[in-house]
C-alpha cells in the first residue's frame, strides 16, 4: 500500500468562510498489540481491501481520500494462532473490498459480503486441516463522499462514537450472557446464515472508535468516554486506548481504530 499523504494546512485566505475547501480526506489511526499474556497477535485491520496485521506493536496514520466509498474493519481471529491470523487477516481484506455496484444498496451488499468471506473461511476450514475451525469477528464502517456511515458488525468487536458528550456504542454485541461465547462469527466451522448488525450515522468532529475485544474487556466505558472527549494531547486517540488496555492488564490483542476527518482550519487532530 503506498504512504498515506499528509493533510495539507489551510493558508490564512482560506479563513473567510465563502472559500473554505470541502473536507476530501479521512483520517485513520490505527494501533494493534499482542498484549500482555498472548504470544501472537491475531487480530487484523482491513482498509479498502488491505489488510494489517503482525505480533510487534503497530501504529499507523493514515489519510484517504473521500472521494468515493472508503471501507475500514477490525477483525478478531480465533481457532489458534495459525486459524486466527489467517482468518482475521482474510476478512479484513474480504470484507473492506467493495464492488463499484455494491454502493447501490450497502446494506445488502455487506451482508452478501459478510455471508461470502465466511463462507470462504469455512471452505479454507474444511480443506486445511491444520487451519480447521478457524473464525473470526468483524465491525466495519463504509463511509461515503458526503460522511454517510454504515457501521457493521458480527461478534464482540465494537464500534463507538461520542453523542452530546457521552460515549454512545454503535454495534450489537453477539455474545452469550450465559456462558460468554460468541453467539455469530464469520468462518468457525458453522455454516449458517449470519445476521450483521447495522447502525447508520454521519461522520461528525468526535469521529468513530473501533476496537477488538481486547480493548472493550480491559478498558471500562467511562474511561473510553473520557479518551474521546479530551483535547488536551495530541497524541493518537488509538494509541491511547491500547495503552489503556495494556494497563488494564493486557489479556487479550487489543487493537483500537479511530476514524475522522480533519478540521478543514486546523488540519488533522488525532
Amino acid at each position: 500500500m503506498t504512504a498515506a499523504t499528509p493533510v495539507n494546512s489551510v493558508e490564512d485566505d482560506a479563513l473567510d468562510p465563502r472559500i473554505i475547501p470541502a473536507v476530501t480526506q479521512l483520517l485513520v489511526s490505527v494501533s494493534s498489540s499482542t498484549g500482555l499474556v498472548r504470544e501472537h497477535n491475531e487480530d487484523a485491520i482491513g482498509v479498502n481491501g488491505w489488510s494489517f496485521q503482525g505480533d510487534s506493536p503497530t501504529h499507523l496514520e493514515l489519510a484517504l481520500p473521500m472521494t468515493g466509498l472508503n471501507s475500514i474493519a477490525v477483525c478478531d481471529g480465533m481457532g489458534g494462532h495459525a486459524g486466527g491470523s489467517t482468518a482475521s487477516s482474510l476478512a479484513a481484506q474480504r470484507c473492506t473490498t467493495i464492488e463499484d455496484d455494491a454502493v447501490d444498496d450497502l446494506r445488502a451488499s455487506t451482508a452478501q459480503r459478510v455471508q461470502a468471506t465466511s463462507n470462504f473461511l469455512n471452505d479454507v476450514s474444511d480443506s486445511t486441516p491444520d487451519l480447521y475451525g478457524l473464525g473470526t469477528t468483524l465491525v466495519t464502517v463504509l463511509i461515503d463522499a458526503y460522511g454517510s456511515v454504515l457501521v457493521a458488525n458480527v461478534g464482540d468487536s465494537r464500534a463507538y462514537r461520542l453523542e452530546s458528550g457521552f460515549l454512545g456504542q454503535l454495534t450489537i454485541d453477539h455474545r452469550s450472557e450465559e456462558s460468554n461465547r460468541l453467539t455469530q462469527a464469520l468462518g468457525g466451522g458453522r455454516r449458517t446464515a449470519l445476521e450483521p448488525a447495522f447502525f447508520d450515522c454521519h461522520l461528525d468532529d468526535g469521529g468513530i472508535l473501533l476496537c477488538s475485544d481486547g480493548v472493550c474487556d480491559f478498558v471500562s466505558e467511562d474511561a473510553l468516554e473520557t479518551e474521546m472527549s479530551r483535547t488536551d494531547t495530541s497524541r493518537p486517540l488509538s494509541e491511547r486506548v491500547v495503552e489503556l488496555a495494556l494497563a488494564g492488564g493486557g489479556g487479550d490483542n487489543a487493537t483500537a481504530v479511530y476514524v475522522r476527518r480533519p478540521d478543514p482550519l486546523t488540519g488533522p487532530r488525532h
